[in-house]
């Protein structure tokens, strides 16, 4: 995914823009930002149903303090659906394409401020994915699936069970509500 000169464990130059930015060879565009959308929209899509895609993710807890109890959560791995049937995007692979990468340095700390870790590491994730996506053809130039992966997927991967219940809260203060 990823080549070109380095310089002091850094990736410099061509190599940095790779990984923050790739444009496939029909004209695909991914980057940082947009790849958690176009992964979102692509599988909400071609499974046809309304989906969290987050139920796509895999998670591994460690014990971290027994008590009081403390458990660090790590994104482990993403299944990602497709007419060939679900493949998966692994930490290792995400943290090759980001190695030597400080994305807070690249992106602009401004621009990150609101994301929490996991949130960068879940865009990290997506952006792998999506370019992963582009290269088996299953999305378009402009990053909408193909007519295979359309047509195709919903039929090679099972449905993904959601939850039943609702969530329903005020969109405007208690104080409006009468309450107090």
């Amino acid at each position: 995914m990823r080549s070109g000169p380095r310089r002091g464990g850094r990736r410099t130059g061509r190599s940095l823009m790779c990984t923050l930015f790739w444009t496939g060879e029909q004209g695909g565009q991914v980057n940082f930002t947009n790849g958690l959308t176009i992964v979102f929209e692509y599988c909400t899509k071609v499974l046809r149903q309304a989906l969290d895609p987050k139920s796509l993710l895999e998670y591994r807890e460690t014990l971290v303090r027994e008590y009081p109890p403390e458990v660090q959560k790590v994104l482990f791995s993403f299944n990602c659906p497709g007419p060939d049937g679900f493949f998966t995007v692994t930490k290792a692979e995400v943290d090759k394409h980001w190695e030597d990468v400080d994305v807070v340095e690249l992106v602009g700390s401004d621009r990150l401020k609101r994301q929490s870790a996991s949130d960068i590491e879940l865009r990290k994730f997506m952006f792998v994915a999506a370019v992963r996506l582009h290269q088996r053809g299953y999305l378009q130039p402009n990053s909408l699936p193909t007519v295979r992966a359309t047509t195709e997927t919903a039929a090679k991967c099972q449905a993904v069970p959601m939850d039943s219940a609702i969530s329903v809260r005020a969109a405007c203060p208690a104080a409006a509500l009468g309450r107090d």
